[in-house]
């Protein structure tokens, strides 16, 4: 199993940090920044969610006028990481499981999270059928939830 930080968006450290210039909290909406923390931890840099979410309201990594994460802005940010792909309304395991188990690289997968009241969610995969799950905190097994995405980083 790969070896990262684990956070949960909902620790009250963070949780009731705004996202962006929007009134979106990380404890409901952070999950993406979240697990983006934990891979950023994989790759050296010491971050939290909430300096995460600093960083990319600071430096355009949201659009405009929301908390959504715009994947290309995390190498201005974070210049160790190189941004791969992000593939939306489909899943490739094959490619995922190559990152992850060839490769030693976790991947951020979107999932259908209605099991937690979501309609998307993303969390961290990092071997062994393993993911980080950010609303929990917790190390859970890839199969609760749906994959339905996924956004993929590398080191440079």
């Amino acid at each position: 199993m790969i070896k990262t930080k684990i956070f949960s968006q909902r620790d009250p450290k963070w949780k009731n940090d705004l996202m962006g210039k929007t009134k979106m909290s990380i404890g409901f909406y952070g999950c993406t920044i979240t697990a983006l923390c934990s891979l950023l931890d994989y790759y050296g840099y010491d971050e939290t969610p909430k300096t995460v979410n600093q960083k990319l309201t600071d430096n355009g990594g949201y659009a405009y006028g929301t908390a959504l994460l715009i994947w290309t802005a995390v190498p201005r940010i974070w210049p160790h990481v190189k941004f791969i792909k992000r593939v939306a309304g489909s899943y490739n395991n094959v490619e995922v499981a190559w990152w992850v188990y060839v490769k030693s690289t976790p991947v951020m997968v979107e999932v259908n999270a209605a099991s937690i009241g979501a309609t998307r969610h993303w969390v961290l995969y990092i071997g062994d059928r393993k993911a980080m799950d950010p609303w929990t905190g917790i190390i859970v097994p890839t199969n609760k939830y749906p994959a339905i995405g996924y956004s993929i980083y590398s080191k440079v």
